[in-house]
């Protein structure tokens, strides 16, 4: 698939740069229209307000979202997806600000922009951080609603249609084609990949593996994907539960989590 987190990186922090920009802009603006001095140091200041949270982004934000998205795209169709996002955000929202501006005074602190405590003065500034609630709001809804946009769109069409994986086994490699394969499950930090007539050990992550299928698979548990195309028959198990029954009369049982994609079984 097209779509890899360095990738992610790419479109996200052009825009999040972009926005961090903007709000340095406006707020240089802001303090020259009340008559405050901006020389070159109230300007570094504020600069590390707007840009230095993009570092908490790069390490932490971004890979977050991207497996988040992954597992709950954000979509209007979905609400149960919206509202673990809206959970999640309401949790990490006042969590980010308060990181970004601890970051941010620790920064300062370590090149002598400051010589006070820097807990007391995040202390101190915690109506700031209150006000500056909406803007981690936005920032993730919006990575995490383009994100689930990629993965959607990008990771299963920029490519074109993929017709068989290359697989590295203890044995050397294996060019399997995806019509063969009917479904593929973890195995400890490697994948066991089913085929009509054997199954195959890869070194490739589930995530990794996942990346690269086409639009016939789908993730019916935490560690299983399934080719659509090799279902013999559904039956409903427990408590949303489902038991998948394949072409060559294997099983696969799915969980209620991922429910909303065993039901596209039946359309």
């Amino acid at each position: 698939m097209a779509l890899t987190l360095r990738k992610s990186y790419t479109y996200i922090l052009s825009l999040l740069s972009g926005i961090a920009v903007l709000s340095l802009l406006s707020s240089v603006l802001f303090q020259v229209h009340l008559g405050k001095p901006m020389d070159l140091y109230h300007v570094l200041d504020l600069s590390f307000y707007h840009l230095v949270p993009i570092i908490l982004w790069v390490l932490v934000l971004i890979p977050l979202l991207h497996h988040l998205t992954l597992r709950f795209p954000v979509s209007g169709r979905d609400l149960k997806n919206l509202l673990v996002h809206v959970l999640i955000s309401l949790a990490l929202a006042p969590i980010i600000r308060t990181i970004a501006i601890t970051l941010d005074f620790w920064v300062k602190s370590n090149i002598g922009m400051i010589d006070v405590p820097v807990l007391p003065l995040v202390y101190d500034v915690r109506w700031v951080i209150l006000g500056s609630l909406p803007k981690a709001f936005f920032e993730y809804w919006l990575v995490a609603a383009l994100l689930s946009y990629w993965h959607t769109t990008h990771t299963k069409t920029e490519s074109g249609p993929v017709k068989h994986l290359i697989l590295s086994s203890s044995s050397g490699s294996d060019i399997v084609p995806l019509g063969d394969i009917l479904w593929i499950e973890a195995d400890g930090n490697y994948v066991m990949i089913h085929t009509t007539n054997q199954a195959i050990r890869s070194r490739k992550t589930f995530k990794n593996l996942w990346l690269e299928l086409t639009t016939n698979f789908i993730q019916v548990h935490r560690s299983k994907i399934i080719n659509r195309e090799a279902v013999s028959s559904l039956r409903h198990w427990r408590n949303g539960e489902y038991l998948i029954t394949l072409v060559n009369g294997a099983y696969v049982t799915s969980t209620r989590t991922f429910l909303p994609n065993v039901r596209k079984l039946t359309v």
